[in-house]
């Protein structure tokens, strides 16, 4: 989140009375030694307990647990309630989860009672930014970002791109580039120039826009490629963002990823090179890295590759970087012969793949979190591999293969990767676990009508390409008693999809329904209730159509060019079934209405669908195809 550059490098404890085990304790903290340190906490008498609670807080937020870190700090300020670090940290985590008004008054309370020296006043003030535009309280967001750029030090520009990564995050790119611009006076460098080529919008007005951006950020890359560099030594946190976004533009991104790999190496000095080793006998050793080895699509989607490469010729490693504690972790974890949690610091992360020695090195996902990204530029293996996590080529030159597979690639997919493309003939999805039976809600339960047909479109809103509210306007034309349901990612990404509606739908814009997040199991109660599933054009779904068929509900998809837009396609494929695979926009927004207004007709594709969706789940083709090439690999480059 955009608050990381403003957090002090060290947490800042108080001194408790019982020192010595304490310190202790915390300095296993500090080291990254997170069980150790947790450990340490419960054997410790003497200490204050609001100074334990804090301790046991800061260990739960390294390993990305922020439920657990708000139950501690919550009991940290219930036993000191003027302690600012104790309300800080609370606030953080809360804003990690969400819970942005639950976060405000602790943010105000720390600004009460630190000192005026304090460096975290500026991440205080950016808090209750992020507060007031989650809340709609644009003005007030705004007098928040100008109090932390006053309160920002003219020896510590860095902070300013906070507060510019502050502004984008609520799709304000004119706001985070202008306030980059004041950064870059301070302090001209080569990372802060990177950071701001890099300030990509979410939302999109319209393709013409889409094009616009694309052509500033390349010239902006080109322009790096030929100025004067000041060296990076630590690019998650002077670098940061990435381009993230191009992945949902509809375009081949291969050249403008290339030109960004070689803009970020002209600062960061990784090595491409390994030194010379004979390989060892024995099984394969092959690693997996992600951030996101819990509850995500990555880690659903991930874990089968995992758990089913044969054992007796491969051994599996697993570097999971600060992992949420939940049950996907535990398979995940359950999943490996070795599972190394560590903190997310990239230096460590690099020094435990290096010891493992491997053979193969996976990328579960690059070019969604810094941290991958940046570790990805080192050569660590001999044979590394991306696959579909973030399903977009990472332009990386030290990337070898992408693993998809055949039948979501079309015949010029090559084109659209600067890695080798390992396309086996098997089953795209591996070893994908099927979802738990929904919940059973009504329509009313998520504050929608009966009586009306419900067309949903659940989606992060950053998929929404401005093509596909021509489907929205075909299904509301054809059909006056249905609603499209989208989902409201943030108050600002939805203001400005309102007004693109409005002026794209008129009228029938009033009968798009935007939801709040939803957990988990209201999402697949959401989806239950549902008549048709809307895939989005361009980047479709994966982990939500998987969870639609396995719930009988038919999903109506137009297969795109690329990886991303094929998911879709692929399962319907699978299943022998055509009734939701649409050949133009048109015929999209036919089927669609078809389905949800012919009751007939839907419950026989419903019932075939959850016929037939068995073949879909718990499969190990992809695997064991895996397994074989990378026999093949690994024996012809020894």
């Amino acid at each position: 989140m955009f608050l990381k550059h403003l957090f002090p490098r060290g947490a800042q404890v108080p001194a408790p009375s019982s020192e010595t085990d304490f310190s202790v304790a915390f300095r296993l903290y500090q080291d990254g030694r997170l069980d150790d340190a947790e450990r340490a906490c419960h054997d410790l008498q003497g200490a204050p307990q609001p100074d334990v609670d804090y301790l046991c807080g800061l260990i739960a937020q390294a390993r990305g647990d922020h439920a657990g870190a708000v139950g501690a700090f919550g009991q940290a300020v219930a036993g000191r309630d003027t302690e600012a670090s104790f309300r800080f940290s609370l606030a953080q985590s809360l804003i990690e989860l969400g819970r942005h008004d639950g976060a405000a008054p602790h943010a105000k309370r720390f600004l009460e009672l630190a000192e005026n020296s304090d460096p975290r006043r500026v991440a205080a003030w950016m808090m209750l930014f992020a507060c007031g535009m989650c809340l709609g309280d644009r003005s007030g967001a705004d007098e928040c970002a100008e109090q932390a750029i006053a309160a920002v030090p003219r020896e510590n520009p860095e902070f300013l791109s906070s507060v510019a990564d502050g502004y984008l995050l609520e799709c304000r790119v004119d706001d985070a580039r202008a306030v980059a611009d004041r950064r870059i006076v301070l302090d001209d460098s080569f990372a802060a120039r990177i950071r701001r080529a890099t300030m990509l919008p979410q939302i999109y007005d319209s393709p013409e826009q889409i094009h616009q951006v694309r052509q500033r950020f390349s010239a902006e890359l080109d322009e790096l490629l030929s100025r004067p560099v000041t060296p990076v030594t630590d690019p998650p946190g002077e670098l940061g963002l990435l381009p993230f976004y191009l992945a949902y533009h509809n375009e081949n991104n291969v050249a403008l990823l290339r030109k960004f790999c070689a803009v970020v190496r002209r600062a960061f000095h990784a090595s491409t090179t390994l030194p010379a080793r004979s390989r060892p006998p024995g099984p394969i050793r092959v690693g997996f890295v992600s951030t996101y080895f819990h509850s995500h699509s990555v880690g659903r989607t991930t874990c089968g590759l995992i758990r089913d490469l044969p054992r007796k010729r491969f051994s599996v490693h697993v570097f999971a970087i600060a992992p949420a504690d939940d049950r996907q972790r535990a398979a995940i974890e359950a999943a490996a012969d070795h599972y190394h949690r560590l903190p997310n610091n990239l230096r460590s992360i690099h020094r435990a793949i290096v010891e493992a020695n491997l053979d193969v090195l996976v990328f579960s996902d690059i070019g969604m979190h810094p941290t991958t990204y940046f570790l990805a530029l080192w050569r660590l293996a001999p044979l590394q591999v991306a696959t579909w996590g973030h399903s977009e080529t990472s332009g990386i030159d030290t990337v070898d293969y992408y693993l998809s597979a055949d039948g979501v690639e079309g015949e010029a997919a090559q084109e659209h990767y600067s890695e080798t493309l390992l396309r086996p003939r098997a089953f795209f999805l591996p070893g994908y676990e099927r979802p738990a039976a929904a919940p059973r809600l009504s329509a009313d339960s998520f504050g929608l009508a009966s009586g009306r047909r419900r067309y949903a479109c659940l989606q992060a809103q950053f998929k929404l390409h401005p093509d596909m509210d021509e489907v929205f306007k075909g299904i509301l034309e054809r059909d006056p008693q249905g609603d499209v349901i989208l989902l409201d990612s943030r108050p600002s990404w939805s203001a400005l999809l309102r007004h693109r509606l409005q002026r794209k739908l008129g009228e029938a814009a009033q009968r798009v329904r935007f939801l709040p997040r939803l957990q988990h199991e209201r999402f697949l109660a959401m989806l239950a209730v549902s008549d048709v599933s809307l895939d989005p054009l361009y980047f479709g779904g994966c982990n939500s159509s998987c969870e639609a068929m396995a719930l009988g509900v038919p999903v109506v998809t137009l297969p795109g060019s690329h990886l991303y837009g094929r998911f879709t396609t692929a399962l319907y494929e699978e299943l022998g079934l055509q009734d939701g695979v649409a050949d133009s926009i048109d015929d999209y927004a036919e089927r669609a209405v078809r389905l949800a207004r012919d009751r007939d007709y839907r419950a026989t594709v419903s019932g075939e669908i959850l016929r037939r969706s068995g073949v879909l789940f718990a499969r190990k083709d992809l695997a064991l195809e895996f397994a074989r090439i990378l026999e093949e690999k690994v024996s012809t480059s020894a």
